[in-house]
């Protein structure tokens, strides 16, 4: 039977990633007046969802190990 934890893992990875993709939608909807201003909150916003796409990956890979599908370190 394949340990709990990574269920845990995966569910909070799942969680953080999803509001991570959250301030990047609410990060998005500000208006900067400047174009510099413009360019570097779109370079922001590519962080939080940067960061959100890999945290979907990583709950992805451990509920993967969670169901016996691929070997994961744990």
């Amino acid at each position: 039977m394949p340990p709990a934890t990574l269920l845990v893992q995966a569910t909070v990875q799942y969680l953080t990633a999803a509001s991570f993709a959250y301030v990047g939608g609410a990060v998005r909807q500000r208006h900067v007046g400047t174009r510099d201003g413009e360019l570097a909150t779109r370079a922001f916003v590519a962080w939080w969802w940067s960061m959100a796409a890999y945290l979907a990956i990583l709950g992805t890979m451990a509920l993967l190990g969670w169901a016996g599908v691929t070997a994961y370190p744990a």
